[in-house]
């Protein structure tokens, strides 16, 4: 395995981005609403859900108000 998915509370991500990293994966996609400290050889992509939900909500009214 060489990518992984963190979906899990803020509290226990950056250990869990670290378990990972020791077991040799070297992609992250991080859903937890923190940043991670990673090696160099290691690449994150932060997704903002709360950020993408926002958005959606805000479309969604100004479309729904035409």
């Amino acid at each position: 395995i060489r990518v992984a998915i963190i979906t899990v509370p803020a509290g226990v991500a950056q250990d869990t981005a670290d378990r990972l990293e020791r077991a040799g994966v070297t992609g992250i996609v991080n859903f937890a609403p923190v940043s991670l400290r990673v090696p160099d050889h290691v690449f994150v992509e932060q997704l903002d859900v709360t950020s993408s939900l926002e958005k959606a909500a805000f479309y969604a009214r100004q479309n729904a108000n035409r």
